[in-house]
């Protein structure tokens, strides 16, 4: 089925994996085939939808004909053994006329295994070339039917995805491998002569790499890349044999290529999430590696007729084009990166500047360094760090450390503002880095490992860079300097101690001994370096006096601690707490007596925060990858503010619709409404109204009425009747508010219910899902009987209507449901 249509997003409408991407030959459309029988056909310019051509089947492999008049697509029936070849008349389609599609079915194919499929249009587009599992052929563009058989597979001969036309129309390549072989059998390839029917000018046997190593031909079959090496590819003539190799541009294996239309550039992804664009005639990087930190390992490639852009689709089916010229992103289907879902995996390290504006961020599972802006939740630059890393920022923000999270990677130094790495690795990292620290002069970094009994302090890091370090005999939990930097503190797992060390002799200077049984993990200065502010694992929090080394305990609530850290100003200290996985948050406290100033309570682990030069906000990572900035003085969040493009508007709309109806929620609607709260459209209305994407969906493709019958009573029967005996309504708090069934009585008016779902329920109930079929008045989501009709419905009512049934919540219990709603149980 052959659909016009538009699509609000960059190429969104994926619901499975992307297993084919060609440009058009004019580049103008961009194809993709899905594993769920799809092949969307892209505006390749602004990303909207053009097309959708739905086979039904798996789709292996498309292909344009040269003059973009016809559409090849080969797909094979998962259950069946055997392989369909679909082609479109793009033409016809284009002056309105009836869907123009032949389907050739190949019979008897190879039902398990890694088999491969392939179609190629010949130069004049008359033929298409047609690999199966158990064949080469050629089949007629018009008719469908098989013209020419190339080769066939044995029980020792499989086919390879590898082929191409030769620029005349007399040979087709294509390859195998002999299974004969023992394990590791070369690449075979040949070109079969189609006037003298015989396998002739091309004896290519290319060396085993790898299971599933790709292999490219050029447009025209007078070049071959591929993998034949543990590490890089290489590239051939078909004639002359080895021309370039191996080039190694990635810090991964290669996963695909592609050839550019005239075969002056090879280019690989890989699953290092890099492309690299290679010369063929050089063998030189031309391009690249070209990286975004939204970027997931490579799958499928292709590039432009005239090269100016380069579409990828990545392991998570989003699709990037990539502007040749400017070497960055120029359209994807991902959105402008925000603080919600900041960083992958957990946020290990927090850092503001000292413009109080913009803090940094890094993760362990992300190879990028974000620096956000504070006031707009916007990411503002990032910085790459291949592997992930744990950070620290010198105070005055001139010099940025990165500490490998990968064993065998490297402590550097590098510029804030570009990333670029100030002279050699300052150190190698024994293990994955848990912390690193500047003093107050920025001249010392402190470097400690997970799980290491050694702490380094790598002195005078721009200069002669001395590294000395501290034995002890357990493992360092913890590092910080005194604010003038003269000295330093840590403490061990071992014996809970806390020593007070010389930066400059590396000796102890004091040692602080709690007497509890527990362990110190957390250690932070006061501002004016009088106090030292330690926590255990189980929630003590102690205040050391440093000149008379007496500590003062705290008496506050004792909860798991993870981190703990005295604000600018010094009268308040934050701690990170948790009970378990879904019960965790921050709160401050009064440094004097301990007394509790606010409370936060998060559903997720917090893993970090920095307090803000100024003290008045404090940013905390999360577990999951996302930030959040509160106040300091009233606890309330700053950021995300909830506009779609920050952090908490997911949490938002979870709790949203969650909690209960209250008054406010609801309008003057009659009673007789009542079963419109609890049915599809009602909840398809509050999809729409807090998901942008679906809103824009609805609006473009329903046409309702939305003016108001301002003569309509606005209360229901009971509600007006009641009305009558309670007077006008008292506004809350005032003293005089209604009693449960006068409340009760307004609730019953939930027709158009604006932020809640009534009812909640399990929608596996047989009642539920009988009552998920009842029609609404207000929104229109009637099929109707005609096929010309259905044929029409776009894209956009597709996802709608996807949405709105897997979002349905309906009630185990209909009628008792509805009865303690309207009493206000709880």
């Amino acid at each position: 089925m052959l659909r016009h249509t538009t699509e609000p997003q960059p190429f969104a409408g994926h619901t499975r994996d992307v297993t084919c991407i060609e440009y058009s030959p004019d580049g103008q459309l961009l194809a993709t085939g899905t594993s769920d029988g799809h092949i969307h056909l892209w505006d390749s310019q602004n990303g909207k939808l053009f097309w959708l051509l739905t086979p039904a089947l798996p789709v292996h492999s498309i292909s344009f004909s040269p003059s973009g008049r016809h559409f090849a697509a080969i797909c094979k029936h998962t259950r069946e053994n055997k392989a369909c070849v679909f082609v479109w008349d793009l033409m016809k389609d284009r002056n309105n006329e009836a869907v123009d599609r032949t389907e050739t079915a190949y019979e008897g194919e190879r039902v398990a295994g890694a088999e491969s499929y392939g179609v190629r249009f010949s130069w004049d587009g008359k033929v298409i070339a047609v690999m199966t599992s158990r064949r080469v052929v050629l089949q007629d563009t018009s008719t469908g039917k098989v013209v020419k058989d190339v080769a066939e597979a044995t029980e020792k001969r499989r086919f390879e995805a590898l082929l191409a036309f030769s620029s005349d129309d007399r040979s087709v390549l294509y390859a195998y491998r002999d299974q004969a072989v023992a394990f590791g059998a070369p690449l075979e390839v040949r070109a079969f002569d189609l006037i003298l029917k015989q396998d002739t000018s091309v004896h290519l046997s290319i060396p085993f790499a790898r299971f599933n190593a790709p292999h490219v031909s050029s447009p025209d079959g007078t070049l071959l890349a591929g993998v034949a090496s543990a590490e890089g590819i290489h590239i051939w003539s078909s004639t002359r044999g080895p021309l370039n190799g191996p080039l190694i541009g990635h810090d991964d294996e290669t996963t695909c290529m592609c050839f550019s239309a005239d075969a002056a550039w090879v280019i690989d992804g890989s699953d290092a999430k890099t492309i690299c664009v290679w010369d063929t005639s050089t063998g030189k990087l031309a391009l690249g590696p070209l990286r975004n930190r939204s970027q997931h390992e490579i799958r499928v490639l292709a590039c432009s007729p005239l090269k100016e852009r380069i579409a990828c689709v990545d392991a998570s089916n989003n699709v990037n084009i990539w502007d040749v010229k400017s070497g960055k992103i120029a359209l994807s289907s991902l959105p402008i990166p925000a603080l919600h879902r900041a960083q992958q995996g957990r946020v290990e390290a927090i850092h503001w500047l000292p413009d109080g504006r913009h803090f940094m961020s890094s993760g362990r599972d992300d190879n990028y360094i974000c620096v956000w802006d504070a006031e707009t939740g916007r990411m503002s630059n990032e910085l790459l760090s291949q592997g992930g890393c744990y950070v620290a920022l010198s105070p005055d923000g001139t010099l940025l450390a990165a500490g490998s999270s990968r064993r065998g990677g490297n402590v550097i130094l590098l510029d804030p503002a570009t990333g670029k790495q100030h002279g050699s690795p300052l150190m190698a990292t024994y293990n994955w880095t848990r912390k690193l620290s500047f003093s107050a002069s920025g001249s010392v970094l402190a470097v400690l490992f997970e799980k290491s009994s050694s702490l380094y302090l790598v002195h005078d890091v721009l200069g002669n860079r001395t590294i000395r370090s501290i034995q002890d005999t357990g493992i360092i939990s913890d590092v910080a300097f005194s604010p003038d930097g003269q000295s330093f503190a840590y403490t061990t797992q071992n014996d809970g101690k806390i020593r007070i060390c010389d930066v400059r002799m590396m000796a102890a200077t004091a040692e602080l001994t709690s007497g509890r049984s527990d362990l110190n993990h957390s250690l932070s200065f006061s501002p004016d370096g009088l106090h030292l502010l330690s926590a255990s694992e189980q929630g003590h929090i102690g205040v050391w006096n440093l000149a008379t080394r007496q500590v003062q305990g705290l008496s506050i609530p004792l909860v798991r601690t993870r981190q703990t850290s005295y604000s600018p100003d010094g009268k308040t200290f934050l701690r990170i707490w948790r009970n378990h996985e879904l019960d965790a948050g921050v709160e401050l406290f009064n440094v004097t007596n301990g007394s509790q100033v606010w409370k936060l309570e998060e559903q997720r682990l917090v893993t970090t925060f920095a307090f803000a030069p100024q003290g008045d906000r404090v940013a905390i990572g999360l577990e999951n990858g996302s930030m959040k900035v509160y106040d300091i003085a009233t606890g309330k969040m700053i950021l995300p503010r909830g506009d779609g493009q920050s952090a908490m508007e997911e949490d938002k709309k979870e709790e949203t619709s969650k909690r209960e109806a209250a008054v406010d929620d609801v309008d003057d609607d009659s009673l007789m409404n009542m079963p419109a709260a609890f049915s599809n459209a009602t909840r398809a209305r509050l999809r729409a109204s807090t998901d942008p994407q679906l809103s824009h969906a609805r609006a473009q493709n329903t046409q309702r009425a939305t003016t108001q019958d301002t003569n309509r009573p606005r209360l229901g029967l009971v509600a007006r009747l009641t009305s009558r005996f309670l007077g006008p309504p008292t506004a809350p708090g005032s003293g005089k508010e209604h009693h449960r069934w006068p409340r009760a009585m307004r609730l019953v008016s939930v027709a158009k219910s604006k932020t809640f779902i009534a009812a909640a329920g399990d929608s596996t109930n047989p009642r539920g899902q009988r009552s998920q079929t009842r029609a609404d008045d207000d929104v229109s989501i009637s099929s109707t009987s005609s096929e010309s009709q259905q044929q029409e419905t776009t894209v956009p009512d597709r996802a709608l209507e996807i949405q709105d049934r897997s979002s349905s919540v309906v009630s185990d219990h209909g009628c008792w449901d509805t009865i303690k709603f309207c009493t206000c149980w709880r």
